[in-house]
């Protein structure tokens, strides 16, 4: 993701923060301006758990061969889960 571009979704972020503020919001006053704010947000989120894609993949193939049960598997993928959904906010 090195491509990525930060800049335009940081305006976007601060611009959709000030309307709600003003008790407004991005979607109201600007729907093209939101679709991209809701792009970049997919890019990212896609972005976090991909980069763990081999975390993600080694577990399930630990559960498969039979190396860990149904509830050491919960709870190891939830825990990742979370993790990787904390690094987006």
């Amino acid at each position: 993701m090195e491509d990525f571009d930060k800049t335009p979704y940081i305006k976007l972020l601060k611009k959709a923060e000030s309307f709600k503020n003003e008790g407004k919001f991005l979607f109201d006053e600007n729907r093209e301006e939101y679709c991209k704010l809701l792009s970049y947000g997919i890019l990212l989120e896609s972005q976090i758990y991909y980069n763990r894609k081999d975390d993600y993949l080694s577990l399930i193939e630990d559960y498969r061969r039979g190396t860990i049960d149904a509830v050491v598997f919960r709870l190891a993928f939830l825990k990742m889960y979370r993790e990787d959904t904390l690094k987006r906010i």
